[in-house]
């Protein structure tokens, strides 16, 4: 089979659900080729072409041509007859979707007027952002249309149910900490003598800053550090004023690589997701909780979407007592919840969750 992957995250070294599922179903034999589609870009005169693997090819598109949504498609169509592999087999082609934008709507339409199978990808419900018109009415049309969806959250799945019959929980996983090879030098920041909490991430406007600041503001001999990129600028300047209020407490560190972070943080002794609870945050389904269970780490969030089926292994609480859970927690504990932690992470592991999805997609 052949996948077209319209992704809305660009391949590199931020790791996310797009590029892992992608590179796990590579290593199916029953995979040829997948072609995955980078957010296009305008400064790409026509397009950017590089290997991830031989059957991983990623195309960079420029934004002028995606903005004419024939011409887009059209490109698209002489991009994977050139680089197809797959010249005259008999072949199933899938047309594999992530965003809800207008020109990724029509080339999902044209192809499965042509025979292609159609997978929706469900990961947020940006029907609640309302920068994005008619989201609702795209989403029913999506949900329709799709042979096949799959859901990151229990929100999701319910939502989706009620317009498609095949439709499956699909929840995000990680790799366990036996897979990656971690780097274990010292960061500058680390320091032994106090309690080092960390989060790893995009930080945008989910990032409760009220609980940012409990944890500064508290006498409790905490450094905090946030990894990864600072997306918006309203966020970015309220961390800089805290960073120059609180120097020694806290760490902004920017964007690193995927497993430069997930190193990052075997150096913590509690991991957080303090995100603000909304109906956004409670249709997603947080990598960053998979990846520090597998490390076998202490995790205090917020009452987020994806976190309750850990209730007996996570710190659930509220943005009012947050800080006072981190206090709370014993860092020197036994071996035994460490391993609890890092067994559930196991059990979630993304080999698991590609072999579900590819049980699914072959049988379309």
């Amino acid at each position: 089979m052949n996948i077209l992957c319209l992704s809305t995250d660009k391949w590199d070294g931020r790791w996310k659900r797009k590029q892992i599922i992608m590179k796990e179903l590579s290593e199916y034999p029953g995979v040829d080729n997948i072609y995955y589609i980078n957010p296009p870009r305008y400064k790409n005169l026509l397009f950017k072409k590089h290997k991830y693997n031989e059957k991983i090819t990623i195309f960079e598109i420029s934004r002028l041509l995606f903005m004419l949504p024939k011409i887009y498609y059209f490109m698209l169509m002489i991009l994977y007859k050139l680089f197809s592999s797959s010249k005259g087999k008999e072949i199933k082609n899938i047309i594999w979707l992530y965003g809800i934008q207008k020109t990724d709507l029509y080339v999902t339409k044209k192809l499965k007027n042509k025979g292609w199978k159609f997978i929706y990808d469900w990961t947020d419900d940006w029907s609640y952002i309302t920068s994005i018109r008619n989201s609702n009415e795209i989403y029913e049309d999506i949900l329709t249309d799709s042979d096949l969806v799959f859901t990151v959250s229990e929100k999701l799945y319910v939502k989706a149910k009620q317009k498609n019959n095949s439709v499956y929980r699909m929840p995000n996983g990680t790799y366990p900490a036996n897979e990656l090879t971690l780097d274990s030098t010292v960061p500058e920041w680390f320091n032994s003598s106090k309690k080092i909490v960390g989060y790893v991430g995009q930080i945008t406007n989910r990032l409760d800053i009220s609980i940012i600041k409990d944890i500064l503001f508290r006498d409790n001999n905490c450094l905090l550090v946030l990894v990864g990129p600072i997306m918006e600028a309203e966020v970015e300047q309220e961390l800089i004023t805290l960073k120059n209020e609180y120097s020694e407490k806290l760490v902004l560190t920017g964007q690193v690589e995927h497993i430069e972070a997930i190193s990052f943080t075997q150096f913590f002794d509690i991991c957080i997701i303090p995100h603000i609870v909304n109906e956004l945050t409670l249709s997603m389904d947080p990598i960053k909780l998979y990846d520090y269970l597998a490390l076998g780490k202490p995790v205090v969030t917020t009452k987020v979407g994806g976190v309750d089926k850990f209730r007996d292994t996570i710190f659930i609480t509220d943005n009012k007592h947050f800080s006072e859970v981190i206090e709370k927690i014993n860092t020197k504990e036994g071996k035994d919840k460490k391993e609890q932690r890092i067994q559930v992470a196991i059990n979630n592991s993304w080999n698991k969750r590609a072999k579900e999805i590819y049980n699914h997609i072959i049988k379309l």
